[in-house]
């Protein structure tokens, strides 16, 4: 998880992916299902830890020379 951030009520652990060609979804495409597990874990082992009653949401961002995209809800825990 590179930030985490609120959202109102939702916590948004956010995986950004920098990328220095502009392929479509490249930095998306990186975030791999054993990515995905392991960001579930260590989000909601500090949700545990910090006694945090919020929903949990899963984001990403894109940075590629031609922009930045964020994705919200980028998948399902």
């Amino acid at each position: 998880i590179d930030l985490l951030m609120l959202d109102g009520e939702v916590i948004a652990a956010v995986e950004v992916k920098a990328r220095e060609q502009s392929a479509e979804n490249a930095g998306f495409a990186a975030i791999t299902a054993s990515k995905r597990r392991r960001l579930v874990e260590t989000a909601r082992y500090y949700v545990a830890e910090h006694g945090e009653t919020r929903m949990l949401r899963f984001d990403a961002l894109e940075i590629t020379p031609s922009g930045i995209r964020y994705l919200p809800n980028a998948f399902e825990a």
